[in-house]
């Protein structure tokens, strides 16, 4: 073994995404956040973002695992969308 070379990102709020592969799109009800696709990273204040529950709860987890390049956008809706509507806010991002 030569060495160990460690990369980390400089951008580490959210904002625009030149590389779609490596960004993650989650879709879950939230109290805020509804109908936009809000793009989230490691500083996010994802309470404030999407209120309590499932969706801040599994974007915590995945901001958790994902190390210091993690970045995601994140659709809340209200539960009435059908996911088809809730899938095209995110892809439009």
């Amino acid at each position: 073994m030569l060495g160990k070379v460690t990369v980390q990102t400089g951008a580490l709020g959210p904002g625009s995404f030149p590389e779609p592969e490596g960004v993650a799109l989650f879709l879950g009800e939230s109290v805020t956040g509804q109908g936009v696709a809000t793009p989230v990273g490691l500083n996010s204040d994802l309470a404030t973002l999407f209120g309590a529950g499932n969706l801040q709860d599994t974007l915590a987890a995945a901001r958790a695992n994902g190390g210091s390049g993690w970045k995601a956008y994140a659709v809340g809706h209200t539960g009435a969308q059908g996911w088809a509507d809730v899938v095209d806010i995110g892809l439009a991002a």
